[in-house]
Protein backbone atom coordinates (compact mmCIF):
# COMPACT_ATOMS: atom_id res chain seq x y z
CA UNK A 1 0.00 0.00 0.00
CA UNK A 2 1.36 3.40 -1.06
CA UNK A 3 0.80 6.31 1.28
CA UNK A 4 1.17 9.98 0.56
CA UNK A 5 2.36 12.69 2.89
CA UNK A 6 -0.36 14.74 4.55
CA UNK A 7 -1.99 17.33 2.28
CA UNK A 8 -0.68 20.16 4.45
CA UNK A 9 2.97 19.22 3.76
CA UNK A 10 5.16 20.75 1.07
CA UNK A 11 5.88 18.10 -1.59
CA UNK A 12 8.28 18.47 -4.49
CA UNK A 13 8.37 15.92 -7.34
CA UNK A 14 11.69 14.11 -7.41
CA UNK A 15 13.53 13.87 -10.73
CA UNK A 16 12.90 10.69 -12.64
CA UNK A 17 15.98 8.74 -13.62
CA UNK A 18 15.56 6.29 -16.48
CA UNK A 19 12.68 3.92 -15.82
CA UNK A 20 12.56 4.59 -12.09
CA UNK A 21 9.02 4.92 -10.78
CA UNK A 22 7.72 8.39 -10.05
CA UNK A 23 8.13 9.43 -6.43
CA UNK A 24 8.02 12.55 -4.31
CA UNK A 25 10.19 13.91 -1.57
CA UNK A 26 8.53 15.22 1.55
CA UNK A 27 10.27 18.42 2.55
CA UNK A 28 8.62 18.89 5.89
CA UNK A 29 6.79 21.90 7.21
CA UNK A 30 5.22 24.34 4.77
CA UNK A 31 6.17 28.03 4.79
CA UNK A 32 2.75 28.73 6.31
CA UNK A 33 3.53 26.40 9.22
CA UNK A 34 7.03 27.78 9.63
CA UNK A 35 5.76 31.34 9.47
CA UNK A 36 8.63 32.14 7.08
CA UNK A 37 10.20 31.04 3.83
CA UNK A 38 12.50 28.05 4.18
CA UNK A 39 16.20 28.75 4.23
CA UNK A 40 18.27 27.36 1.35
CA UNK A 41 19.63 24.75 3.74
CA UNK A 42 16.23 23.24 4.60
CA UNK A 43 15.20 22.07 1.11
CA UNK A 44 18.84 21.22 0.35
CA UNK A 45 18.96 18.89 3.34
CA UNK A 46 15.59 17.35 2.51
CA UNK A 47 16.63 16.78 -1.13
CA UNK A 48 20.18 15.78 -0.24
CA UNK A 49 21.70 18.36 -2.60
CA UNK A 50 24.19 21.15 -1.96
CA UNK A 51 22.77 24.50 -0.87
CA UNK A 52 24.36 26.00 -3.98
CA UNK A 53 21.92 23.98 -6.11
CA UNK A 54 18.94 25.37 -4.22
CA UNK A 55 20.35 28.89 -4.55
CA UNK A 56 20.88 28.36 -8.29
CA UNK A 57 17.29 27.17 -8.69
CA UNK A 58 15.99 30.20 -6.81
CA UNK A 59 18.06 32.54 -8.98
CA UNK A 60 16.76 30.86 -12.14
CA UNK A 61 13.21 31.34 -10.87
CA UNK A 62 13.95 34.99 -10.09
CA UNK A 63 15.42 35.57 -13.55
CA UNK A 64 12.33 33.96 -15.08
CA UNK A 65 10.13 36.34 -13.09
CA UNK A 66 12.23 39.33 -14.15
CA UNK A 67 12.12 38.35 -17.82
CA UNK A 68 8.38 38.04 -17.54
CA UNK A 69 5.93 36.17 -19.63
CA UNK A 70 4.41 36.71 -23.03
CA UNK A 71 2.06 39.65 -22.98
CA UNK A 72 -1.36 38.39 -24.07
CA UNK A 73 -2.16 41.83 -25.43
CA UNK A 74 0.82 41.67 -27.79
CA UNK A 75 -0.79 39.08 -30.08
CA UNK A 76 -4.00 41.10 -30.11
CA UNK A 77 -2.09 44.27 -31.03
CA UNK A 78 -0.26 42.44 -33.81
CA UNK A 79 -3.58 41.11 -35.15
CA UNK A 80 -5.15 44.57 -35.08
CA UNK A 81 -2.18 46.06 -36.93
CA UNK A 82 -2.35 43.30 -39.54
CA UNK A 83 -6.04 43.97 -40.15
CA UNK A 84 -5.49 47.74 -40.23
CA UNK A 85 -2.91 47.29 -42.98
CA UNK A 86 -5.62 45.88 -45.27
CA UNK A 87 -8.78 47.74 -44.22
CA UNK A 88 -7.93 50.66 -46.48
CA UNK A 89 -8.08 48.28 -49.46
CA UNK A 90 -11.84 47.86 -48.86
CA UNK A 91 -14.49 50.17 -50.31
CA UNK A 92 -15.49 52.97 -47.94
CA UNK A 93 -18.95 51.51 -47.26
CA UNK A 94 -17.47 48.14 -46.21
CA UNK A 95 -14.98 49.93 -43.96
CA UNK A 96 -17.84 51.79 -42.34
CA UNK A 97 -19.83 48.58 -41.84
CA UNK A 98 -16.82 46.98 -40.14
CA UNK A 99 -16.37 49.97 -37.84
CA UNK A 100 -20.06 50.13 -36.93
CA UNK A 101 -20.13 46.38 -36.30
CA UNK A 102 -16.99 45.99 -34.22
CA UNK A 103 -16.52 49.42 -32.66
CA UNK A 104 -20.06 50.78 -32.69
CA UNK A 105 -21.57 47.48 -31.49
CA UNK A 106 -24.53 48.00 -33.82
CA UNK A 107 -26.67 45.22 -35.20
CA UNK A 108 -26.94 44.65 -38.93
CA UNK A 109 -30.46 46.12 -38.83
CA UNK A 110 -29.17 49.29 -37.15
CA UNK A 111 -26.31 49.59 -39.64
CA UNK A 112 -28.72 49.09 -42.52
CA UNK A 113 -30.97 51.87 -41.19
CA UNK A 114 -27.98 54.25 -40.91
CA UNK A 115 -26.72 53.46 -44.40
CA UNK A 116 -30.12 53.19 -46.07
CA UNK A 117 -29.68 49.55 -47.11
CA UNK A 118 -31.29 46.30 -46.01
CA UNK A 119 -29.99 44.08 -43.23
CA UNK A 120 -29.49 41.36 -45.85
CA UNK A 121 -27.23 43.66 -47.88
CA UNK A 122 -25.29 44.62 -44.75
CA UNK A 123 -24.79 40.90 -44.10
CA UNK A 124 -23.47 40.32 -47.64
CA UNK A 125 -21.10 43.30 -47.49
CA UNK A 126 -19.83 42.31 -44.05
CA UNK A 127 -19.23 38.74 -45.21
CA UNK A 128 -17.38 40.00 -48.30
CA UNK A 129 -15.20 42.36 -46.23
CA UNK A 130 -14.35 39.73 -43.62
CA UNK A 131 -13.60 37.14 -46.30
CA UNK A 132 -11.24 39.58 -48.03
CA UNK A 133 -9.45 40.39 -44.76
CA UNK A 134 -9.19 36.73 -43.78
CA UNK A 135 -7.71 35.92 -47.19
CA UNK A 136 -5.17 38.75 -46.86
CA UNK A 137 -4.12 37.62 -43.38
CA UNK A 138 -3.92 33.90 -44.09
CA UNK A 139 -2.39 33.86 -47.57
CA UNK A 140 1.37 33.47 -47.76
CA UNK A 141 2.63 36.62 -49.54
CA UNK A 142 5.67 34.72 -50.85
CA UNK A 143 3.36 32.37 -52.80
CA UNK A 144 2.45 33.62 -56.28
Amino acid sequence: MVTSPPADRFVVPAPQLGAAPARSVWLGDTPQELGRAPTDGEPAAALNVPEAEVLRARRADLVGDMLGQDDPGLDHTTDIESVAAHVDDLPEREQRILMLTFYGNLTQDQIGDRLGISQMHVSRLLTRALTYLRLQLTTDPARP
